[in-house]
């Protein structure tokens, strides 16, 4: 069975956060027991383990960020899935290809989008209020 880059990453990351606290249980033990030893290898480690943490998680950020790339550029007008469903079907113009449809209802979407949030448009309005 191979592992998807996802199942990796948080495998690792629960690896990283399963030995720190390990880590801090050591540190507070040689702090109880006045170990100097003890708890600067346990300090240590927890720093080693803190940067594996940050590495981590910077190239997880880099790993989600190049699939949104490719979301991107499989649909350049930022629609899901549900919203091409939608988008492909309002019109019953034949003239209209599906990337025309998809534009104008994105646009539509992003003038919706606009007038809420300048107040143009509020999705209250009628609602009767005592």
């Amino acid at each position: 069975m191979s592992y998807s880059y996802d199942e990796i990453l948080v495998a690792q990351g629960q690896r990283i956060e399963a030995e720190r606290a390990q880590q801090v249980a050591e540190l507070e033990a040689g702090r109880m027991s006045e170990d100097p030893d003890r708890v600067n290898d346990a300090a240590n480690r927890i720093l080693e383990l803190d940067a594996q943490y940050a590495a981590l998680a910077q190239r997880a950020n880099s790993y989600y960020a190049q699939g949104q790339a490719h979301a991107r550029q499989a649909n350049p007008h930022g629609l899901n899935d549900q919203e091409m469903e939608v988008a492909a079907n309002f019109s019953q113009d034949p003239s209209l290809s599906r990337e025309q449809k998809l534009e104008i209802y994105a646009r539509q979407k992003a003038r919706y989008q606009h007038m809420r949030r300048t107040g143009e448009y509020r999705d209250d309005q009628g609602t009767v209020r005592r």
